[in-house]
């Protein structure tokens, strides 16, 4: 019985004010409790970070889904 916690980002907010990007970002992000392979409890938590940090956990992702094809997908 080994409990694990996964994070799992599901959207990135980056906030432009007279043409410059603000140096905090917001991510949303689900976090998972997962028993034996099998998720038991799920929430839904946001927070604030730096644009730098976020350009790192963007680039460490396992996958990338473009939003348009996803949203296509969706309608069939």
């Amino acid at each position: 019985m080994a409990l694990e916690k996964q994070l799992k980002l599901r959207k990135v907010e980056f906030i432009f004010t007279d043409d410059k990007v603000n140096p905090i970002a917001h991510c949303e992000y689900d976090m998972n409790i997962v028993e034996d392979g099998k998720v038991i409890a799920r929430q839904k938590h946001r927070e604030s970070k730096a644009v730098g940090e976020m350009r790192q956990m963007l680039s460490s992702a396992k996958e990338f889904v473009d939003p348009r094809i996803a949203e296509l997908e969706a309608q069939t």
